[in-house]
């Protein structure tokens, strides 16, 4: 098995990989040459991939990013090629394929490209509000790659979603902020967004979801 890489692993990482999976072959801190060359043979890339990049790879089976959310190589180019997408929380391309393009599609995914290239996602579905009695749209994610962040791209994906909320004459558009996340804050409150009146999100999953389930 073949790992590419552009990053740079540090050597304790590669100890690691050796130790426990000797049969790896890691191809670390790969310049753009060597990158190029070696792509159409690996099994694994550690880093984010262009759609030319997945072009050349053919026999690539596994990409993952150290960036929380789902990167934004999320495009039909990358399902349409069945490579398996993991981030750091575990989540998979063929999950999000199944939800947004399954038999039972629970979410939609809007993608955004500067000069044919994808650099930004969001990926939403319909909550109901009962108060107004009409659905709102949720929006579970928006990722701007950073290097396309200031660029208008995020104002942009913000602007086709508020129009889908438009067209389909829903209530109005809601998601969460982290509560340290300053820089987000001060993007929503630029478009006009102001803080949920009273309300604080709450959840119940693992050990907790099955003790009520089961209850």
């Amino acid at each position: 098995m073949r790992l590419l890489t552009r990053l740079g692993l540090p050597q304790s990482t590669l100890d690691r990989i050796a130790a426990i999976s000797p049969q790896i072959t890691v191809i670390n801190r790969a310049s753009g040459e060597q990158y190029a060359a070696e792509l159409p043979q690996a099994d694994a890339v550690f880093g984010s991939v262009s759609g030319e990049d997945l072009s050349l790879a053919k026999k690539l089976r596994w990409i993952q990013y150290n960036a929380a959310g789902v990167e934004h190589v999320l495009s039909s180019q990358l399902v349409a090629s069945d490579v398996q997408l993991t981030n750091a929380r575990g989540c998979h391309s063929s999950q999000i394929a199944e939800h947004a393009f399954g038999p039972c599609p629970c979410v939609e995914m809007l993608l955004g490209s500067v000069d044919g290239r994808a650099v930004s996602y969001a990926i939403f579905f319909p909550h109901f509000g009962s108060f107004r009695g009409r659905p709102w749209l949720y929006l579970e994610d928006l990722y701007v790659q950073p290097a396309a962040r200031g660029t208008g791209v995020g104002r942009a994906m913000m602007s086709a979603l508020a129009r889908i909320v438009v067209e389909r004459s829903w209530a109005g558009m809601t998601w969460g902020v982290l509560e340290w996340n300053e820089p987000a804050f001060r993007f929503y409150e630029g478009l006009g967004a102001v803080r949920a009146n009273g309300h604080v999100y709450m959840e119940l999953s693992g050990e907790a979801l099955e003790r009520v389930a089961n209850a």
